[in-house]
């Protein structure tokens, strides 16, 4: 099953931070088992916009950029059309940005929501690096429940 997970929360709260940290994340965690492709936003400075296809199998899309009247619905278009079995992306509460992942419910794709906010305990620093390898361990535990392909 095709499937969304989208990291969502106010303005300021470390979702395209996270993302990005995650990012960093997965090709750490699968190494030369992971092979990258940069699509034309890509700005690790800024966002990130990305495929990183693991074991040559599983296709995930990155998308960092979140804002209301970013590039976050031609990014959903990009990985639908490059057929990514998973994408993350970041979203604000409600809007355009929520409606353009809703929409690819007609894709067949399963929508997971997952809440950021800003932590008043500890650093913003930690709280991003806490939720992305959070999201690193969804990756991981769908990869593996994927048919090893021998």
């Amino acid at each position: 099953m095709k499937k969304v997970i989208a990291l969502y929360g106010p303005s300021s709260v470390g979702k395209s931070t996270t993302l990005k940290v995650f990012a960093d994340m997965v090709m750490s965690h699968f190494g030369t088992s992971a092979t990258i492709e940069y699509l034309p936003d890509d700005n690790p400075k800024a966002d990130i916009q990305r495929i990183i296809t693991l074991n040559g199998v599983l296709k995930v899309g990155i998308e960092s950029q979140g804002d209301p009247g970013g590039r976050l619905s031609n990014s959903l278009g990009l990985f639908v059309a490059a057929d990514c079995d998973l994408i993350f992306c970041a979203t604000r509460t409600r809007g355009s940005t929520c409606h353009a992942v809703d929409a690819l419910m007609a894709h067949n794709y399963h929508i997971d929501w997952v809440h950021q906010l800003a932590n008043r305990t500890s650093t913003q620093q930690q709280t991003n690096s806490k939720k992305a390898a959070d999201l690193l361990q969804r990756l991981i535990a769908i990869e593996q429940s994927l048919p090893q392909v021998v």
